[in-house]
């Protein structure tokens, strides 16, 4: 029909690979690798940041490409086997059936793709800590060098990419919660005190949303704001776009946590890892770029204390937890 695009203006997967390769020429990359997360590992993303999807074609919620010079492949779980052929028909992009017996592992098959000297490159703040280890620690022995580059190659060729979701972060009241953002931070610092920290890097969204009492919409059916907070013995600070602050969540939060702009957290760590603060970070969560930001410092890696904290439900919770699935049920029946 007449609302369709110009076929020369729609690229496809093969197109797209084709151009993420110049790239890793200009940058000197031999491979390039494509984690399925956003900077603070959700398995379910923000729009703005489903590179992986745009790539490749292949929309399931877990699923890894790395480009090579010649060959690209693509690893997947058996949940997406039948998905991923049919998606990435076409693209060039060989299907990896992740947990099959003859399958390498990601990091196995870097190794196998590149030469002794070779590079393979990727961006620190989409790759989890324990995930950059891995890569470093298959390809060292190979002489296979891991590139972190700042600028992502993906988001640099997408051009109609969304913007970052501007959803209000509001307030999780307390007669939900059942306990106050400043207990909640007490029990935090006595954590990190028993472990010998005097920071605590918070990542994963379901954290910062706990630990704050706040929610937001930036991902779909998933009630969390895209933010960073960083705990410190004597402070706290939410890092988080200033445009999605609703007045009466700045509110509440006063006293208790300091406000900043989402970039200024880059900044704010140089300046920890500086002093030589001993910091708290959860490697499955943490991207490698809050590591490298804090040169200098020392670190107690370990899951976050709130994992814990959050699992066990205190009785207010209980209690609408009780009446929810009262509600879901009748709203199911129905």
């Amino acid at each position: 029909g007449p609302d369709l695009e110009p076929m020369e203006a729609v690229m496809n997967a093969r197109d797209k690979v084709a151009a993420l390769r110049k790239l890793m020429n200009a940058n000197r990359l031999d491979a390039y690798y494509v984690p399925s997360a956003d900077p603070h590992q959700s398995e379910y993303l923000p729009e703005a940041w489903k590179l992986r999807a745009w790539l490749s074609g292949f929309t399931g919620s877990a699923g890894e490409p790395v480009a090579g010079a010649r060959q690209a492949g693509l690893g997947t779980d058996g949940r997406y086997f039948l998905q991923a052929e049919n998606e990435l028909r076409g693209s060039g992009i060989n299907l990896m059936r992740l947990g099959e017996p003859d399958t390498p592992s990601m990091e196995a098959w870097v190794a196998s793709q590149l030469r002794k000297g070779q590079t393979l490159g990727m961006d620190p703040s989409v790759v989890s800590v324990a995930a950059a280890r891995r890569f470093e620690q298959a390809l060292a022995p190979a002489g296979i060098k891991v590139k972190f580059l700042a600028r992502n190659l993906v988001a640099s060729l997408w051009d109609d990419r969304p913007e970052p979701s501007l959803a209000p972060v509001i307030t999780h009241s307390v007669r939900f919660a059942g306990e106050k953002v400043t207990a909640k931070l007490g029990r935090v610092r006595a954590e990190m005190k028993a472990a010998g920290c005097k920071v605590h890097v918070v990542a994963g969204l379901d954290q910062v949303a706990w630990l704050l009492n706040i929610r937001s919409r930036d991902i779909l059916y998933t009630p969390v704001v895209t933010a960073y907070v960083v705990v410190t013995d004597r402070a706290a600070t939410l890092y988080v776009d200033p445009r999605k602050m609703v007045p009466a969540t700045a509110a509440a939060l006063r006293g208790r946590a300091a406000i900043k702009d989402y970039t200024e957290i880059w900044k704010d760590l140089q300046g920890l890892g500086r002093r030589k603060m001993t910091v708290w970070i959860d490697p499955a969560v943490t991207n490698r770029r809050v590591v490298d930001s804090l040169k200098g410092a020392k670190f107690h890696e370990a899951p976050s204390p709130i994992t814990a904290m959050k699992a066990v439900k205190n009785p207010v919770q209980v209690k609408h937890i009780r009446s929810a699935h009262v509600r879901d049920g009748i709203a199911m029946v129905k």
